[in-house]
């Protein structure tokens, strides 16, 4: 069943709801047991079978209460354990974004549109004027130096960093594009390195996507289900369409 349906939690709240329900009536029960043993008299054996009972139950909601704690414990330490494997992941694929987004390296698209910007382009010009990213990459680079402590602070890093991405995508590589097809005046050296740029961005976006599931898949299984839709980072992204005519949308 998927865990992610309606129908899956229904089924567990009504689980719930009738374990709450029979210890509910257990509870009674005993009460009403007492009343009636302190009406009718107190019976050595009576108050002997009273007491095991009342004990019995005392012991099952104590047990459910160790057992819940239990799994509690074992599921943090899993959800840790997994945070930890997976965490130099998240740096290698940070790495990789850098790399594509500095103005120092001829190959990344930040370089490239800052150079197609000295033709005076003002849609390109607009979308440099525009360029906040590179702050909060910053930021989130000193975030991922520190120590990661929790499952869920995992989690919200993994989300942060497919969040850039697909500001990335969206804001500097699909506006560029768009801005190239509106505009016949930019260079055709620039458009050959825009459309480079994109080829490799795409197979990254969908390794991205891949890697993305995967944690989609563990977390789905590992929190409840309304921390399973705050915690998932972004596992799917708009694909730039090519930048030159000669190219089909597929590619």
């Amino acid at each position: 069943m998927d865990l992610d349906s309606e129908e899956f939690r229904q089924q567990i709240e009504t689980k719930k709801s009738w374990v709450t329900e029979n210890i509910r009536l257990l509870t009674a029960l005993v009460a009403l047991a007492g009343v009636v043993l302190n009406l009718f008299g107190r019976s050595t054996k009576a108050m002997w079978v009273f007491g095991a009972l009342s004990g019995f139950l005392l012991l099952g909601i104590v047990g459910k209460w160790f057992l819940a704690g239990a799994r509690w414990l074992v599921r943090q330490y899993s959800n840790k354990r997994y945070a930890v494997r997976e965490y130099p992941h998240l740096l290698q694929n940070f790495e990789r974004l850098k790399a594509m987004m500095s103005r120092d390296d001829t190959r990344a698209f930040r370089y490239m549109l800052y150079n197609a910007s000295t033709n005076r382009i003002e849609a390109i010009d607009q979308i440099c004027a525009c360029d906040y990213l590179e702050a909060w990459m910053n930021c989130f680079a000193d975030t991922l130096q520190s120590r990661c402590n929790s499952f869920k602070e995992f989690l919200a890093r993994c989300r942060e960093f497919t969040t850039i991405l697909d500001q990335f995508d969206r804001y500097y590589v699909i506006r560029t594009q768009v801005a190239v097809e509106k505009n016949k005046e930019i260079h055709s050296s620039y458009v050959d390195n825009f459309e480079t740029f994109r080829e490799g961005f795409v197979e990254y976006l969908r390794a991205i996507e891949r890697w993305s599931e995967g944690i989609r898949k563990e977390v789905q299984a590992r929190l409840p289900y309304r921390e399973f839709l705050q915690g998932i980072p972004h596992f799917s992204f708009e694909k730039p369409k090519p930048f030159r005519k000669d190219k089909t949308a597929g590619a």
